[in-house]
């Protein structure tokens, strides 16, 4: 369960909201056990409005080329993320290393770690694992989403759920509209967290939900037969998700680590 822990103190989120030109809002930290592993997740609100380019060299984060040409939105979503993972590493290890963008446009994490970050319009997340041994096959997916309007979700169900899916969480009084967000993000974090195993796009229809457990915030999703057959995927993946009702996000993340 994803729990928040540690939040900062009122003066020490003041000067960030400062040292940050007043763009960074809000910021706290969620922790999460994994078989004993302590994760540790760094969530931001941030205000494209408060965005300057300057932010980068202020924080020694590097901007990558294609972040440098696009619009100032893209450049504050990007920021943001990066500078969850860069607080999370100095927190972790005492200090930071840049995680520039790989050629199919993922965060490539150097050698010792690996992690995951998102973001929504005005929101960043990000999670990351410190390796115990350079051959650790664990990976991450975190994914954070605004709930989604009733429009878009009649758009988009069809695309990333089935009916089977969709009466499991309704049988617990969710709405239609937070049922297609929960279930979009969470398959974006799985996806996200098998990419390192596959390196393939996937369909939504390549897992599927099967239990979910209200108490825990925990959802259990079958894998596909192409994956199990041809990527040696987990026939089963869980997920974890946490629902903020002030803000209406849905944040998931996954844990993966195949089965030897």
């Amino acid at each position: 369960m994803l729990v928040v822990a540690s939040p900062l103190t009122e003066t020490n989120e003041q000067q960030i909201n400062n040292s940050t030109y007043g763009f960074i809002k809000n910021f706290c930290n969620f922790a999460f056990d994994y078989r004993g592993i302590p994760l540790k997740l760094m969530q931001v609100n941030f205000d494209l409005n408060d965005y300057k380019k300057n932010l980068y060299s202020k924080f020694n984060i590097e901007c990558p080329k294609p972040i440098q040409t696009s619009v100032p939105k893209r450049q504050a979503e990007f920021f943001a993320g990066r500078f969850c993972a860069k607080y999370l590493m100095e927190a972790d290890q005492g200090y930071s290393i840049n995680v520039p963008i790989s050629s199919d446009r993922s965060p490539k994490w150097p050698n010792e770690m690996t992690g995951s970050i998102s973001h929504t319009d005005d929101s960043a997340v990000a999670v990351i694992y410190k390796k115990e041994h350079l051959n650790s096959k664990i990976s991450l997916g975190v994914d954070i989403q605004n709930l989604i309007s009733t429009l878009q979700s009649e758009s988009i169900q069809p695309l990333i759920a089935v009916t089977t899916e969709l009466s499991l969480l309704k049988a617990h009084g969710y709405s239609s509209e937070y049922c297609t967000t929960l279930l979009f993000s969470a398959k974006e974090s799985i996806y996200k967290a098998i990419y390192p195993h596959i390196y393939q796009i996937l369909d939504f229809d390549d897992i599927k939900l099967s239990t979910i457990n209200y108490h825990t915030s925990t959802m259990t999703f079958s894998t596909s037969a192409n994956l199990i057959n041809n990527f040696n995927i987990n026939e089963t993946i869980e997920c974890n998700y946490r629902y903020d009702i002030n803000r209406a996000q849905i944040l998931t993340l996954c844990v993966y680590e195949p089965n030897l």
